[in-house]
This record gives C-alpha cells, structure tokens and sequence, in this order.
C-alpha cells in the first residue's frame, strides 16, 4: 500500500470510528422510540381483531344454538329432514365446514339405536351421512355426550379429523392427523328436552376458514395466531404465522415453547394479566432449535384473550418491520455526515501530497532505480527537514550498493564450494552405514564432515569444527579438510596422519583460528575402531548398551602448535548394533527462547532411542529434535552430525 494510502486510512479510520459510535447511538435511541411506538400500535390492532373474532365466533355458536333449539323434538323430524338441515346449515355459511347432530332416543324413551345426521364440506361438494352407522365415528359423536352430561353448559374444543370422522379433544392432547392434516374447531350446543340431555349439535369450522374469517376482519399479510385458553396449543394459524412461530406443525405447542421473552418478561407473568383481562406486548426472541434454525430474530408480540372462548389471540410483528424506516433517515444523516468527512480528508490528503508525498515518492523512486542497476540514481531533495535528510542519506548510500551486492555473491560462492566439498553420498556397505550433515548458522561456517571408503576396504569418518563461524572459519575449515584427508591417505595410523595435518595448519593459521578434529577409521577385517582425536569426542553406543558412552583420545586442536603428538583409542570388535555419534559443539549447546541450553545428556538420550533406524533417519530426526527445541530462535553456531551404524 501506498504511503498516500495509509496516510488516509490512518486518518479515515479515527474519523469513521467516532461516526460510527455516534451513527450507532443514534440508532439505538431511533429503534427503542421505533420499537415502542410500534408495541402500542400493534396492541390496539390485537385488541381490535380479538373483538372481531369474538362476533365471528359468537355467529357461529348462535347457529349451534338455534339449530338445537329447532331439533329439541326429535318426533317432528325425520331422518331425510335432519340430513338436509344439516347439508343447507354448511351450503349457507362458508365459514362452516361441518354441522351435524348427535342424538340417542334412548335416554328418553327406551327407543332402540342411535342416529347421528352429518354434513361437510369436501373437494366434491357437500357430502351427507350417519355417523351412527360407524361405530368408530359413533363413539366420537357420542364422547361430546360424555362432557356434555359433567358441564352442561355448551363449549368450544379442538378436533381433528380422522378418516371422515373426528377426534374430539377439548384438552388439547392426543391429536391425531389424518392424510391433508384439516383441523377444525368445533363448538358444541346441548338438545335438552324436559331438563334431560337428549343430544348434541355441533358446529365445525375449518382451518380454510380462519383465513376467510382473517381476510372479513382485516388481517390478511398478518402474523397471527390462535391458541387455546392455557397457551398449551394452538387452535388455529396462517401461514404467516410460521414466521411468528417457526413452526410447520401446530400440533402440541406451548406458549413457553414458543416465545422466550427478550425483556425478562416470565410467560407465567404474562398468562397471569391475560387471564386478569388485560393484554400484554412483550418482545420475543426465537426459542428452541427448531426457532434457531429458521433464522426469526426478535420479534413484537402483543396477546389478548377472546372473550366468547377464552383463547389467546397473538399477533406479532419482526422489529425490523418496525425500526426499518426509522432507521433509514438515521442512515441518511450518516450518509451525509461521511460525505462531509471525506471531503474533510481530501482537503487535508492535497497538502500531503505537497508536503510529505512529492518528496518520499522521488526518494522511492530512486531506491527502485538503484535496485534495478542504476548506480547514478539520486533523490536530489533539498531543504533541511527530515525527508530532506532522508534523501541525501540515501543518496550518499547507493554508489556502496553495488560493492554490497559483490560481496553478497562471494558469500554466496563460497557456501556453493564449501557445501561442494561435502561428501555427496552416504557410505553404504553390507557391513556399515554413515550418514552426516552440517547445518552453518550462515552462509558458510566453519564445521565439515568426511568419510570415505579406502583402497584396503578399511572405512573412515570425521568430523572438524573450526572456531567462530562465518567467511573466516569456513575458509580454514576447508584448508583443514585437505590437509587431513591427504595426510589420511598417505599414513597407516591415525596419529602420524593427524600430526602432520597439524603442522601444515600450523603454518596457515592466522587470527587465533584453531580446529577441534574426530576422525574413527574401521577395517572389516578385525572389526576393530581406531579412534583420534584433536580436542573433540564422540561417542558409541554397544548394541547391548542402553546409552551412548564417551570416545575420546589425548590430542590438542589443530593449528595451534607444531610437533605435538596425537594418540588413539582403539575399540575391540564393533559389532552389529553399534552405533557411533560425532556432533559439533552447536548441536548441543543450541538454545531455547528462554536461553536454556539443551546439553550432552538430553542430545545423547534422545539419540539412543533412535538407534535401530537407518543412519541417514537418526541425522534426520536429531535436526528436528534440535531445532524444535530451538523454536523461533536461530542458530548461534553451526551444527555437523554424523552417524555410524555397524550391521
């Protein structure tokens, strides 16, 4: 990103922050006035739609009631006129999707059976028959008998048809839903004659017809919903009720289950005002997984009673339908408050670009250049403040670029030659394996590793560790390398051999520069190890042992003092199983973030767990092991290891 650009975010960023909190109270203030206004609009509207259901019911009931007042002698009818009573009471009213009567003569004179007129509304048309005929039906009809007979008094219930019949359920449990899922509402009247319960008529309205009940009072597009006097179920719903309730069923539903009021407000409580009368607007929020997964947010609900039955009419509202356009006018005024900030910014970004752009673009400008080859890029600013300044350092510093770069490249020579004289390929034979590898903390470093195989089968391995690391050290580690393999080859014991690479060292040696040397040679014949040393140990690990022990032998570093003698150490019989570890210093003196030291001990403990892999696989994981312990922080010395594992 552009200086220009995050001058202008800098800038913009505070501005919008504080717009923002600003925009945001406003908005809280604009929703809760939104929200409250639109709660007692919405209470008016359900205290108006429950008066009007209330006469929508009370005009049912009042056809109940007549027509049992018409059949109260059952001698005056016969059973073709109660058939087409009940067919003209359905074709009259489509708010009625059944009418029928159940009457047993019995209870008055001894008279035997039972008959049961009945007429609803289907696809076809208007079908007629006996519910006395069915048994299963009969025993429904004559369950509204059952009640009638404990409260005298007529009563609405839910029912829900079943096979051309229905379940009549005025608890509001036990539904049962047969193939299209028609709910009704049905309002029983009582047949008295002389005081004694004779019948009943019954009135069914349909699920269709709430709608068109819905539609006469002016709640089409409403969400809205009827549930019964306990809220334990609901009596009837429109389809926009689903977004109110976020439910497709409205079998066995509770008020509680429903709605979990956003405001504290317990649904105990607000049964509690209903039945004293009064409504209640509380807002809800979506309760149960079922609610949260149709994505309903808040919501206004106001609630009252109906009062011919007792149900709980709710109706509610998204409080987005009520804050929306309130809160488009604050957007608005955000709108135009940002334009006047930008406009601000603008202003001020004009006198950067003169001030503090102009200048820094010329000075970029000639860092790109100088990037590309250009030696004779120039930012050439004038002036004394800062970017002036800036300039004329930079300046000064590009004509030393290109000698950087020079010597960025030897560098980088000299690890291409450094890491070419390393050896390119494992020892691989039926009797021993050696793998190694260094890893230098710079571009070069002054650790190598060595083995090789001889003329007379014999195998030998090492590895030097100059001091310091850096240019310096790798140059002497590489000048130590060739003096010790050539003295190897022409020698026939390790002690002579590394004396003499010793003294030519010695002559080259310049600065205080010394090198610690490990060199192991193995013939196969006698299967023994001869060891050497110049400062630096290894060691070996028995296939019957459980931990690596020391190798060492008496000798001082090379390159410090001619004419010294270096002894060996000789080990008898290296069998299968043997495994021998030479490591620089920088394996085990590696640091943590913390600055603890990882050791000898916990390097060689972790490295005997891993002595029945391949040779190439322990070198492997000991270089995760050191480096996961390092975490985020570099090396502070190079790093060699070399295995050797006898089969």
């Amino acid at each position: 990103m552009r200086l220009q650009g995050k001058i202008a975010i800098t800038m913009l960023l505070p501005l919008a922050g504080l717009l923002a909190v600003v925009v945001r109270q406003d908005l809280a203030n604009t929703r809760e006035r939104a929200i409250e206004e639109g709660s007692t609009r919405l209470q008016d509207a359900v205290q108006n739609a429950a008066t009007l259901f209330d006469g929508q019911f009370r005009r049912v009931a009042q056809v109940a009631d007549t027509a049992a007042i018409a059949v109260e002698d059952y001698r005056d009818w016969n059973p073709d006129e109660l058939l087409r009573f009940a067919h003209g009471i359905v074709a009259r009213d489509p708010v009625v999707l059944a009418f029928g009567t159940a009457w047993t003569p019995g209870l008055i004179d001894g008279a035997p059976g039972t008959f049961m007129p009945f007429a609803e509304r289907v696809d076809s048309g208007i079908v007629e028959s006996d519910f006395g005929e069915r048994p299963a039906d009969r025993d429904r009809m004559l369950s509204m008998l059952d009640r009638l007979r404990t409260d005298r008094d007529p009563y609405w219930s839910l029912a829900f048809r079943v096979g051309g019949g229905d379940a009549d359920d005025p608890a509001g449990s036990d539904k049962t839903d047969d193939a299209d899922g028609a709910d009704v509402v049905r309002y029983v009247s009582p047949i008295r004659v002389d005081g004694r319960l004779l019948g009943a008529t019954a009135v069914d309205i349909g699920a269709s017809a709430f709608k068109e009940i819905a539609h006469r009072i002016g709640l089409s597009g409403r969400q809205w919903l009827l549930m019964d006097r306990d809220g334990r179920g609901i009596v009837a719903q429109v389809d926009a009720a689903r977004r109110l309730t976020g439910r497709d069923s409205i079998r066995d539903v509770r008020l509680e289950e429903l709605f979990r009021s956003a405001d504290g407000d317990d649904v105990d409580e607000v049964l509690a005002a209903l039945r004293d009368g009064k409504p209640a607007v509380t807002i809800v929020e979506p309760a149960g997984a079922t609610l949260a997964e149709a994505d309903l947010g808040r919501r206004v609900a106001a609630l009252t009673r109906i009062a011919s039955t007792g149900w709980i009419l709710v109706m509610g509202e998204p409080v987005e339908v009520l804050t929306d356009p309130a809160e488009a006018v604050v957007r608005t005024r955000a709108w135009r408050a940002g334009m006047v900030v930008l406009t601000a910014l603008g202003v001020v970004l004009l006198g950067a670009w003169r001030a503090v752009l102009r200048p820094t673009r010329r000075i970029v400008d000639a860092v790109e250049r100088a990037a590309a080859g250009d030696v004779e890029a120039r930012a050439n600013l004038s002036g004394n403040d800062e970017l002036a300044v800036l300039g004329r350092a930079i300046d000064e510093a590009i004509p030393r670029m290109e000698e950087l770069a020079a010597t960025r490249m030897s560098l980088e020579s000299a690890r291409q030659v450094q890491q070419a004289m390393l050896p390119a390929e494992d020892v691989a034979t039926d009797r021993v394996r050696i793998s190694g590898r260094v890893r230098p903390s710079e571009e070069t470093g002054g650790d190598y590793f060595d083995h090789g195989i001889f003329d007379d089968d014999s195998v030998v391995f090492g590895l030097g560790d100059a001091t310091g690391h850096g240019l310096p050290s790798a140059l002497f580690a590489t000048t130590a390398r060739a003096y010790v393999r050539a003295m190897l080859r022409r020698e026939q014991s390790l002690d002579p051999a590394i004396g003499e690479a010793n003294d030519l060292l010695v002559d080259d040696a310049r600065g205080g520069l010394f090198m610690v040397l490990f060199v192991a040679a193995w013939s196969p014949e006698d299967a023994i190890l001869h060891v050497g040393s110049a400062g630096h140990p290894g060691w070996l690990l028995r296939h019957d042992d459980d931990a690596y022990r020391i190798l060492d032998a008496p000798g001082v570093p090379l390159g410090i003092a001619s004419g010294g003698t270096f002894g060996t150490t000789q080990i008898e019989q290296v069998a299968g199983g043997d495994v021998v570890l030479v490591a620089s210093d920088g394996a085990w003196e590696v640091r943590n973030p913390a600055g603890e030291q990882l050791g000898t001990e916990a390097l060689l403990r972790f490295a005997a767990t891993l002595r029945d892999l391949p040779p190439e696989a322990q070198v492997d994981r000991l270089f995760e092991f050191i480096t996961d312990f390092a975490g985020e922080r570099p090396l502070d010395d190079d790093c060699t290891i070399v295995i050797a594992r006898f089969d």
